[in-house]
């Protein structure tokens, strides 16, 4: 049986339980996911080595070369912070003023069920 995990969400604003969401299990994990992605390294206060940033490369020239840092900082970050998910595959897909980030993962405390995790940035 998968243990129960709980913590603050992603969604702030007044609530039913206050000013913060409480997110558990899967939601949870993605939410942590997605919010490595969304920090800037030096962000954090006591972590400045804490997340991706991926705001910084929405402009940046669309090719392999950016896409293989971008994924290496992805998969380095995820396993760090988050280390019950396995990054299985990452995929960019780019339009002129958007970046669409598709993470599928392994969960480890969930019986290492599949899952995805979409993040899109627009500029």
């Amino acid at each position: 049986m998968a243990r129960l995990i709980y913590g603050i969400g992603l969604n702030f604003g007044n609530s039913r339980n206050g000013y913060y969401s409480v997110s558990a299990d899967k939601k949870l994990i993605k939410e942590n996911v997605i919010n490595i992605l969304m920090t800037r390294p030096g962000e954090r206060i006591h972590l400045p080595n804490y997340g991706v940033g991926v705001d910084a490369y929405l402009f940046e020239p669309n090719d392999s070369i950016l896409e293989s840092l971008l994924r290496n900082k992805i998969i380095d970050q995820v396993n760090k912070w988050e280390p019950g998910v396995t990054i299985l595959n990452v995929e960019f897909t780019r339009n002129e003023n958007e970046l669409n980030i598709r993470l599928t993962v392994q969960m480890v405390d969930f019986g290492n069920s599949v899952e995805q995790i979409n993040y899109s940035i627009r500029g």
